[in-house]
């Protein structure tokens, strides 16, 4: 490919349970004639580097390369060196990115002439996506997108550290030199993302979700495998963060924000987990941590808030024991110490102050219908607070982008009443609003539960949305009933056939989350057959693959008369009735998936590496 606009580098290393719908991800892109993707096979010892070659033979702008396993920097630094895009982005093999991520992406940069453009991600699993806490610190802090700044003006980029959110120019890299460490450390992007933000003149910032980092239950955790070198490998990345920010960086404000974010999530997780190694490797690890927190100016700690003060104290003086059994402790849920803890310590405790500068944390906990009402009971804390009862609580009710004021004559102890004409058509989301000491703290209601509901001649339901938010979805029902009869699949569509008793103009696929929606006409072969076509590229857009076939207009049941099954792709696609609607859901072929293993021995033989 000559003049791609974007570079998308790609390390694998065993993923052949994820990689195929990363790259039909990709391939699906809007803009991914205008898109280079090299994959660096890093010595995968399962069917990873077959599938890479597969890819590449079957496109023209995706290119395959095998190298000897020296860990993803090595990797990625090797893909730099072959690049020919305009901006280049970092992405994982078992991620997936919005379909017109690249199209949106390169349109902004493009229009702003950005360094870097850096936008917001979700992380997801097979049932949820959810925000990642540092993340919040950058993309909540201001509505809309930012079209023009850099590392001085918005000194909340020093929390955006994650290698898969960003495109960079390759200008910007090749005339300032910049690449991943030489060889592998812990946590590289802090170190990389440092450097390209001290070095960008200007940079924008999408609010938008698109990216969807995968949490993967099939890995080992960093605890579970005891790697004793895994002090050393964090030092080593302590250590060269803290030379390039001695050498660089003057500004006092920035360098706090870097070495907060290196207490409270690097330094921090890795104490964390020192607690699941064996007793007899802890010792040595917890060293690791004291020789890392001697690396942080001393003046650093006095801007934390106080649970973390003490506990670096008791790192600096390496009051093992009591560390140990401080971080056994929930304070965030339960913020007092045991009476017997040493006085030097709780003396410096304050949970109240901390509690000052923590998120609202509001759930729906359970969901019933009584009456004219939809009751949710709910939970909000504050983390830190040790106060039983906030001084006030409310809701808001967000209704085709309005809000309704839901005061105290709506709340009852732990629930709130909601009447159902006062839900609007369509979706719904709650507000929390707690103040908390003359501090208002705000937040979506977020959702523990998934229940459906009818009321007159309406269907109430509600489920668990993006990033985890309580969505209230309130429908007109009719006497309209469609019902699918047969189901094919053929070539790279399902055809569906049915009857209707009423007319009914288009069939609407939403996915699980709410990200996208598809609409599909309806053919009518007679007065009371229908037919359509869905392309099975549209089911693989979104992280979690489930569906619902729904309408636009009123309607009763849309129903399915038995369940269907179809293989394609190592994935097995189900359709079956969903309470008044058809589910569609996709998982991955586990006997496709063995079978793939019980092959990858031969195969791994005729790979050439670098």
């Amino acid at each position: 490919m000559m003049n791609p606009k974007i570079s998308v580098i790609i390390p694998v290393y065993n993923v052949e349970n994820y990689l195929e719908e990363t790259l039909n991800n990709i391939t699906n892109q809007t803009f991914f004639e205008n898109t280079e993707v090299l994959l660096v096979d890093d010595g995968s010892t399962d069917n990873s580097g077959h599938i890479v070659d597969k890819y590449a033979s079957d496109y023209d702008n995706i290119y395959a390369f095998h190298k000897v396993n020296e860990g993803q920097c090595v990797a990625r630094n090797f893909a730099l060196s072959h690049v020919k895009g305009e901006y280049i982005h970092f992405m994982d093999s078992d991620d997936l990115i919005k379909y017109d991520a690249y199209e949106k992406l390169y349109a902004f940069a493009k229009k702003g002439n950005y360094d870097v453009v850096t936008f917001n991600y979700l992380r997801f699993d097979e049932e949820k996506t959810w925000k990642v806490a540092n993340q919040q610190d950058v993309f909540d802090e201001f509505d809309g997108d930012i079209e023009n700044t850099n590392l001085s003006e918005f000194k909340e980029l020093c929390w955006d550290m994650t290698n898969c959110n960003k495109i960079v120019k390759k200008e910007l890299l090749d005339t300032k030199n910049i690449s991943y460490h030489h060889k592998n450390i812990l946590y590289e992007d802090n170190l990389l993302w440092i450097e390209i933000y001290f070095n960008a003149e200007r940079i924008g910032i999408l609010k938008e979700y698109l990216y969807f980092w995968r949490y993967r239950n099939d890995l080992t955790s960093t605890t579970q495998t005891y790697d004793l070198d895994l002090g050393n490998k964090l030092f080593e990345m302590v250590y060269l963060v803290n030379e390039f920010l001695k050498e660089n960086i003057t500004d006092k404000s920035i360098l706090y924000k870097k070495y907060e974010k290196l207490l409270t999530i690097n330094l921090y997780f890795f104490i964390v987990a020192i607690q699941s190694y064996p007793k007899e490797h802890q010792e040595s690890l917890l060293e690791n941590a004291y020789d890392m927190a001697n690396v942080v100016p001393s003046d650093i700690y006095t801007n934390l808030n106080t649970y973390f003060q003490v506990l670096y104290m008791m790192v600096n003086n390496k009051d093992w024991d009591a560390l140990l059994r401080f971080l056994s402790y929930n304070f965030k849920r339960n913020p007092k110490l045991p009476e017997d803890f040493d006085e030097k310590y709780i003396e410096k405790l304050h949970f109240n102050r901390d509690s000052y500068s923590e998120k609202l944390e509001s759930t729906a906990k359970n969901v019933s219908l009584e009456d004219d009402n939809i009751v949710i009971e709910f939970e909000n804390f504050v983390p830190y607070n040790q106060e039983d009862n906030f001084n006030s609580v409310n809701f808001k009710l967000l209704k085709n982008s309005k809000e309704y004021l839901l005061d105290s004559k709506y709340i009852k102890g732990n629930k709130l009443y909601i009447s159902v004409p006062l839900l609007g058509i369509g979706e719904n989301k709650i507000i929390s609003i707690c103040d908390y000491n003359d501090i208002i703290k705000k937040s979506f209601m977020q959702s523990e539960v998934s229940e459906a509901f009818d009321y007159e001649n309406y269907e109430i339901t509600i489920k668990k949305g993006f990033a985890e938010n309580l969505i209230l979805i309130k429908r007109e029902k009719d006497d309209t009933n469609l019902i699918i009869e047969n189901v094919d699949l053929i070539d790279n569509k399902l055809f569906f056939k049915g009857t209707v008793n009423k007319r009914l103009e288009s069939i609407l696929m939403i996915d699980y989350l709410g990200i996208l929606k598809f609409l599909y006409p309806l053919n009518y072969l007679s007065e009371n057959e229908i037919a359509f076509e869905i392309n099975c590229d549209d089911l693989f857009r979104v992280p979690i693959k489930k569906w619902e076939l729904t309408s636009y207009e009123k309607f009763n049941k849309i129903n399915i008369s038995q369940k269907y099954e179809f293989f394609k792709d190592n994935h097995l696609i189900s359709i079956k009735n969903h309470k008044s609607k058809i589910f569609i859901e996709i998982t991955l072929n586990k006997t496709s998936e063995e079978n793939n293993k019980n092959t990858n021995s031969i195969k791994i033989e005729n790979r050439t590496y670098f």
